[in-house]
């Protein structure tokens, strides 16, 4: 089931992006429609001690389901580019993409979530 409403973008755009979104999903084991839109809204407390790095947006929506946080995703319109043209390539967009994939795995096999009684008790 896809929520996004219809896309105005090329057709090959379209594809690489349903494929790109597949792949993520079966890696990661998740069911996030469309994670390049980037309109994303958070609650603070869920993102604020976050690492940062280039193209993380793709996988915020990970990032906060390690957290023990919940995703909701609504239907958007599309909204056309006003200026510039868009300096992504689909190949361009893989080759940085696949890396970060690697790695969001790699975090979500390690990752521990610690509670916070957890955190009190190695206090004392």
């Amino acid at each position: 089931m896809w929520l996004q409403k219809k896309r105005n973008d090329q057709w090959t755009k379209r594809l690489a992006s349903r494929i790109g979104n597949a792949i993520r999903n079966i890696v990661l084991k998740e069911n996030i429609i469309d994670t390049g839109c980037t309109l994303k809204i958070f609650h603070a407390e869920l993102i604020k001690n976050l690492v940062p790095w280039d193209g993380m947006h793709r996988f915020l929506p990970s990032l906060i389901l390690m957290k023990g946080g919940t995703i909701k995703q609504i239907a958007v319109n599309h909204r056309p580019r006003l200026k510039g043209k868009s300096k992504y390539t689909n190949w361009g967009r893989l080759f940085k993409t696949l890396p970060d994939l690697c790695a969001v795995y790699w975090m979500k096999k390690k990752y521990i979530r610690i509670k916070e009684e957890d955190i009190c008790e190695l206090s004392e």
